[in-house]
């Protein structure tokens, strides 16, 4: 290729370079640029399509939701530190409580609702005894409300009502309500300390990295100076805010650690290697505008990247700096060695190694999972750059050598002192087989969505505290009733009720979180009320109502019934946004049971219900993905073989082959030795290890006439890569450090078995697959 052609292709790509950068930043929305949100980056629930957007929505409303508990030997400067912080967040949460002195207004309200629309309407133990006709028992239990010492009772509440039906359901409203007030701020008592409360929502999405960098910075600054000025002071903070922002801050301290790292070890590396500066800047152009152009492309296909595909991604490119090591090590290998020249010494190893790298990679993009296809396409996408910039531009930038020259012949000797020995050579590959026949049967997958979680210390112990505190329990899954009305949502959910009341386990009922149970539906309330009515009609409240001074004309007879619109205005009216959602031509309603488990089977008995476990269903996911992940990787193996079996035929295909293959097995055998777990993160360190090592192998088998600069190029790699990744693994990220033990482990392995293609090699003649006389 002469300099005037190649001065085109050159200038033709790095056009193309600035329009992708430039089409990338028109659809770019830099405010949500680079997303932080796990759920994001992981499969959806395979749901109704209808139904998918609700699911979303509710976790929108639940991932706003913050909260605060301050305690302290003085209940003033408690309340006085969250009057400071209410104030100080008063444009970034609306706050869910009211003032104390609004609470007994809005009690009052609620309870007229509830006298007003009374006809349908009895406690759930009230309930049981009017079906059971237990009438004696009402009547007794009446007569206690009427002369109970402390009970509060006048003519108006008597002539609503004497039977204390409606009395006695506001008490079970308030059972294990444990909030009380003190100067306008609610508390609860926790061990014989005040913790008070601030609770509300945020006004912006939890997600948005630059929002929640001020946010919570606004809290840790009160939170710090709360301290330092009361040393006593006990704060409590939980939401998901501050555990994405948390999540957020260490990806982007990895990144810089990991990058810091490898950039340090490849600086140090080249300087020595090469002793050229030129090396250094190229290789840092080289690296920069793959990442740029792999980002590009991300952005423009799914309009934005997620943080943990790019840290993923990232260092997946860091393969790519092998090409610049070969070009380098053929560049510096002779004085007369021009830019050109050394471009087509390696250009086939190149074409090889990069192709079945891509083919590694692509094997993701089918999937139908968003963080590996987000992975999949920065890492494809980023390592044709790096091949285009340095076989276009580098010959360019190195038309003429200097006077550094690198040497092959010791790092041959060397390993031929080594790999000579031919009772080594054997040891180490009888080693590996029974490490893999050993490892392997005992390596398990687990792929739990839980154990990728990696939460603060810090932030764990308050959210538990507070859950403590709050008698907050929940298991992580509910159900999801779609029904073309609220009337609707609500029998569903008391069918529901009826249901996990037959799994003979009355806390599961008790401790529910639903619509239903604050608003009965109509059809239970017209069944309601038809038992009052008999109840009524009957002697023994005949008596009663005598008894007392009223007729039996004057009972209650009003004819309305409760609505979910009755209760605006009443300290219950939240619950209409927090559960029912108006779909405009189906409605939609949320059931919690804290206590149950599973609820899968019950919610397949029934029409258009749904139980949401995201925790369970993307465990599930992970499950899926990694099978079709391994088969992927698996299928693209095969197709590298026969690859290689094209190139060079099948005896001399095989060996190249291997050298990735045992490798990764080698270090999935250790990983079962040590009896790890392994899950989709492991297989996607393997497939960086597959990747490297084909390139090993193939510069190996390619590039017989200079083997040396070859040896000094995949040490190169290999050790940068080490160092790069060793960091990766000692991650507090769980999925991170996973990825990092397979590729520091893998690429051990994989660059000693390199090793042994050298006197393989050097002892077999070469001969192309297209001239065997078959």
């Amino acid at each position: 290729m002469d300099k005037v052609k190649l001065r085109l292709l050159a200038g033709v790509w790095l056009s193309t370079v600035l329009l992708l950068v430039g089409f990338a930043v028109s659809r770019a929305n830099f405010d949500t640029l680079v997303d932080t949100n796990m759920l994001n980056l992981l499969p959806g629930q395979q749901l109704d399509a209808e139904v998918d957007p609700i699911v979303s929505w509710f976790y929108s409303q639940l991932n706003k939701k913050v909260m605060f508990l301050v305690s302290h030997p003085s209940d003033q400067q408690s309340i006085s530190a969250l009057e400071d912080l209410k104030a100080r967040l008063s444009d970034w949460m609306e706050r869910d409580a009211v003032h104390a002195t609004d609470i007994s207004e809005r009690f009052q309200s609620y309870a007229n609702t509830l006298y007003y629309h009374s006809r349908g309407l009895v406690s759930t133990e009230d309930q049981t005894l009017l079906e059971q006709s237990q009438y004696d028992v009402l009547i007794q239990k009446s007569q206690m409300e009427l002369y109970s010492p402390v009970s509060v009772v006048n003519s108006t509440l008597l002539k609503k009502d004497p039977f204390f039906f409606i009395s006695r359901l506001l008490n079970q409203t308030q059972q294990g309500n444990q909030i009380e007030w003190s100067a306008d701020w609610p508390y609860i008592k926790f061990k014989d300390e005040n913790y008070f409360l601030l609770s509300g929502r945020l006004t912006f999405d939890a997600f948005d990295l630059k929002m929640q960098t001020k946010f919570v910075s606004i809290v840790a600054r009160w939170q710090q100076q709360t301290q330092d000025s009361s040393p006593e002071i006990n704060i409590l903070r939980t939401g998901t805010v501050f555990f994405a922002n948390d999540g957020s801050n260490r990806a982007k301290s990895e990144i810089s650690t990991v990058g810091v790292g490898s950039l340090i070890a490849i600086v140090f590396l080249l300087l020595i290697v090469f002793r050229d500066v030129r090396v250094l800047l190229a290789t840092s152009f080289c690296l920069a505008l793959s990442v740029l152009v792999a980002t590009s492309v991300v952005v423009s296909i799914f309009t934005n990247i997620h943080l943990l595909a790019l840290v993923f991604g990232a260092t997946l490119l860091g393969v790519s700096i092998d090409y610049s090591f070969h070009f380098f090590a053929e560049f510096y290998s002779k004085k007369d060695m021009c830019g050109i020249d050394a471009r087509n010494r390696i250009n086939k190893a190149l074409l090889m190694g990069g192709g079945s790298s891509v083919l590694a990679y692509s094997s993701l993009v089918w999937g139908g999972f968003p963080g590996l296809q987000q992975i999949a396409v920065f890492s494809v996408v980023g390592l044709g750059a790096a091949y285009l910039t340095v076989t276009l531009v580098y010959p360019l930038l190195f038309q003429s050598c200097s006077e550094n020259k690198i040497s092959g012949q010791l790092p041959l000797a060397v390993i031929d002192s080594l790999v000579g020995r031919k009772p080594l050579v054997v040891s180490y590959l009888v080693l590996l087989v029974i490490v893999i026949l050993y490892g392997l049967p005992k390596l398990m997958p687990n792929d739990d969505i839980r154990i990728l979680q990696s939460l603060a210390p810090h932030l764990k112990s308050d959210q538990e505290k507070t859950n403590q505190i709050m008698g907050l329990t929940h298991n992580g899954g509910y159900f999801l009733v779609k029904a073309e009305s609220v009337e609707h949502v609500l029998q569903k959910q008391e069918q529901l009720a009826k249901q996990v009341m037959g799994l003979n386990d009355k806390q599961i009922l008790d401790n529910s979180y639903m619509m239903a149970k604050f608003v009965p539906s109509k059809e239970k309330q017209q069944w309601i009320a038809t038992l009052k009515s008999d109840f009524q009609e009957s002697k023994l409240a005949q008596q009663y109502l005598k008894s007392i001074g009223l007729e039996v004309s004057q009972a209650p007879d009003d004819k309305h019934f409760l609505t979910v619109a009755s209760l605006s205005g009443t300290p219950l009216e939240f619950h209409e946004n927090e559960l029912i959602y108006d779909a405009g031509t189906q409605f939609y309603g949320i059931a919690f049971f804290p206590k149950l488990d599973d609820g899968r089977r019950l919610a397949s008995d029934m029409e258009e219900v749904y139980w949401i476990d995201n925790a369970r269903d993307i465990s599930d996911a992970f499950r899926i993905y990694r099978t079709n992940t391994a088969l992927m990787l698996s299928l693209a193996v095969l197709l590298i073989f026969a690859m290689f079996v094209f190139r060079y035929g099948f005896q001399q295909g095989l060996v190249p082959a291997l050298v990735p293959l045992l490798g990764c097995l080698a270090t999935f055998g250790v990983l079962g030795i040590f009896g790890a777990e392994f899950n989709l993160f492991h297989l996607l360190g393997a497939m960086v290890v597959l990747g490297l090592g084909l390139d090993y192998a193939i510069f190996m088998k390619e590039q017989r006439a200079s083997q040396g600069v070859t040896v000094v190029a995949i040490t190169l790699s290999s050790l940068t890569t080490i160092l790069a990744f060793g960091l990766l693994s000692f991650s507090d990220t769980p999925a991170v450090s996973a990825f990092g033990i397979v590729v520091l482990c893998g690429v051990l392995l994989t660059y000693t078995l390199s090793l042994l293609l050298v006197k393989v090699e050097s002892s077999t003649p070469y001969v192309s697959a297209g001239n065997v006389n078959r």
